[in-house]
């Protein structure tokens, strides 16, 4: 018969700590956060320095074909085309009286373009057919060349275009306008300071192939003496004589001043309207 068991035995010694276990699956996401307050806006920045101006453009090209501001009744400058297709040659100041159309309220004066009768120059003529003849004539302001052109023809009706400065002047209609007239003394006086030289004492001075007579195309030069480019203003000196101008400074004596020359002398005219 087996005999009981005996006494335990002592406890053997801990084996080895076993290998990690594998890692858990991830928790699931928190919840987010509530959005934290804005912050402030910033100061602005100090303006920067402007930037250099940019290079001047180009002119623009002149108005031809009636496309001006001056022709469409806007204001007007030295050298612009008027109206009437010719050169603008005069601004007042304020306003001038002329027995032209223009009235009390006349502002500008412009002359006829250079070739304005076809001919190549400025056609040449008489003062009147009949120098023998008292006008009255005699005035000289701007604006009133008007009524003494009127007033020449009205005291020689028998003069022609053909023949007499003043029926030539108003003969020409340029732009459609029936109103132009040969200019009185300060008038072409004016014409040639603007287009010919620099004022002296009152009286153009200077030479015609300066300045901006390139514009007014004066000429051609008379044959007769005293030899020059001389014009015809409508201011009658009683009774034999009226006011004519030279535009050019060829010869001592005569350069570029006014002369009452014997109506009968041939001349060059330029017709001039008030607007």
């Amino acid at each position: 018969v087996p005999g009981p068991p005996g006494p335990a035995g002592p406890r053997g010694r801990r084996g080895p700590s076993g290998a990690d276990g594998a890692d858990g699956a991830d928790g699931a996401d928190g919840v987010d956060g509530v959005d934290g307050v804005d912050g402030a806006d910033g100061v602005d920045g100090a303006p920067g320095a402007d930037g250099a101006d940019g290079a001047p453009g180009e002119d623009g090209s002149d108005a031809t074909g009636g496309s001006g501001a001056c022709q469409r009744g806007f204001e007007c400058r030295i050298g612009d085309t008027g109206p009437g297709g010719g050169i603008v040659f005069y601004v007042a100041p304020t306003t001038f009286t002329s027995d032209a159309p223009c009235g009390s309220g006349c502002q500008y004066l412009e002359m006829a373009p250079a070739d304005w009768n076809g001919t190549g120059g400025d056609p040449q003529r008489v003062w009147t057919d009949s120098p023998g003849v008292r006008t009255d004539a005699t005035a000289f302001a701007i604006g009133s060349g008007f009524a003494n052109t009127a007033t020449i023809i009205a005291a020689i009706p028998t003069d022609t275009s053909s023949t007499s400065a003043a029926v030539l002047a108003r003969s020409y209609h340029g732009g459609g306008f029936t109103d132009w007239y040969l200019p009185s003394k300060d008038e072409i006086n004016q014409m040639c300071i603007t287009f010919s030289g620099v004022p002296t004492g009152g009286i153009c001075s200077g030479d015609a192939t300066t300045g901006k007579s390139g514009v007014g195309g004066f000429g051609p030069a008379i044959v007769d003496w005293p030899e020059g480019i001389w014009y015809w203003s409508s201011t009658e000196v009683p009774t034999y004589y009226a006011f004519d101008l030279k535009f050019d400074a060829t010869g001592a004596r005569w350069d570029s001043r006014m002369y009452d020359d014997n109506k009968a002398s041939v001349r060059s005219v330029r017709p001039i309207r008030a607007f």
